[in-house]
């Protein structure tokens, strides 16, 4: 197999850490943000973030 012409099909971190947040604003829009971490020590981005996102979401039940 060839290489990937795509940067982000990589695998160059593979030790990661991420934690994510759902609140519920109203009936159906809540609100959801998360983060990942590098947690690989031999990494050159040990300790820095691999990526974060805040995403406004409307759910027609407020359980899933």
């Amino acid at each position: 197999m060839g290489s990937s012409p795509f940067g982000f099909d990589q695998a160059v971190d593979l030790a990661t850490w991420g934690v994510g947040l759902t609140q519920q604003l109203a009936r159906t829009v809540a609100v959801q943000r998360g983060i990942g971490l590098n947690v690989d020590p031999s990494s050159p981005n040990y300790g820095e973030l691999t990526g974060s996102f805040v995403e406004l979401r409307w759910q027609r039940r407020a359980y899933a």
